[in-house]
Parts: C-alpha cells; structure tokens; sequence
C-alpha cells in the first residue's frame, strides 16, 4: 500500500472518508448497490445471469 491515513487522529475518520470516496464513485458507475462500513465494503445486486457479469467486472475494475 502506498498511501494511509494516519491512525488515531482526529482527523482520520475525515481523511478516510476521503480516501475511500473514489471507490463509492466507481462502484457507482456499474450500477451496483453497495454498503460501507467502517473499513468494509459490501457489493450486493438483484440475482440473474447479467447482475453476475455486472458484479464480476465492478470487483475486477475495483482491482486496479
């Protein structure tokens, strides 16, 4: 990891909410759902044969 946000700050649950905002935006993009909790993000869809495609190619894109 190249980047972090510094621990037991003040500032850090700011600076996390702005470091992970990009992700959001981009799970976004693909429209899915998805649920964010303190250093956890949940992808959910509908079931059916075109949501799997739509899932797989969010986490992939999430990847880089």
């Amino acid at each position: 990891m190249t980047t972090s946000v510094p621990q037991k700050s003040v500032l850090g649950p700011l600076l996390y909410a702005v470091y992970i905002t990009p992700v959001g935006r981009l799970i976004a993009i693909y429209g899915v759902h998805h649920h964010e909790y303190a250093d956890d993000t949940q992808l959910f869809s509908k079931m059916s044969v075109p949501a799997i495609g739509l899932l797989q190619d969010c986490v992939e894109a999430l990847q880089y």
